[in-house]
């Protein structure tokens, strides 16, 4: 199971990294809301559409495969 982990110092590396992707991921969840709540607010206006599922789903996938990259790299 250690062959999954990374090192303390490319953990906290890698971590910093991923929340900084995550910002343009708000934006785009951000920007959604707010074009949904113009006209009226409601409760379904903060319920996702394929897009930001699919920039959520993109940065799942970047993030597990910066992951994995890191983990080859320190072998």
């Amino acid at each position: 199971m250690n062959r999954l982990v990374l090192p303390t110092t490319e953990l906290q590396k890698w971590f910093k990294v991923a929340v900084i992707f995550l910002a343009p991921v708000f934006i785009i969840y951000f920007g959604f809301v707010v074009s949904n709540i113009q006209d009226g607010f409601d409760w379904k206006d903060f319920i996702p559409n394929k897009i930001v599922e699919g920039a959520v789903v993109a940065y799942i996938l970047n993030e597990i495969l910066a992951y994995l990259k890191r983990l080859v790299e320190t072998k």
